[in-house]
């Protein structure tokens, strides 16, 4: 089956579950997120890093939300301070090298992009 599959090949250890009928990934069930696969393809894994979950939480979006450019941001920029020996960008240094903006053509979902000169 599909889910198992992809719990295999990112190493996810906590239940997945497809959603059922009338689900809306942008609102919850207490305990309970909405992902996609393509997420996952960024080098995002279950459960959330810290760093990722207080960007999530700072913006007030579910992870579903996010699409996949913010999520490589996110982990680029991770990396990019671990290997300068710093520690993880905080929300603040975030924001400073990317903006957060509503999907004009997808409502309820949000891109980032460098912030114009």
């Amino acid at each position: 089956n599909k889910l198992s599959k992809i719990m295999c090949n990112y190493k996810i250890a906590i239940l997945l579950r497809l959603p059922i009928e009338f689900n809306r990934p942008h609102i919850l069930l207490r305990g309970i997120a909405s992902f996609s696969e393509a997420v996952l393809k960024c080098g995002v894994h279950l459960p959330l890093h810290p760093c990722i979950k207080s960007i999530i939480d700072y913006y007030g979006v579910v992870p579903f939300q996010l699409t996949p450019n913010i999520y490589r941001y996110m982990v680029g920029l991770y990396i990019l301070y671990h290997k300068l020996g710093l520690d993880s960008p905080s929300l603040e240094e975030f924001a400073w090298f990317y903006q957060v903006k509503s999907n004009p053509s997808d409502l309820g979902f949000f891109f980032a992009s460098k912030w114009s000169n």
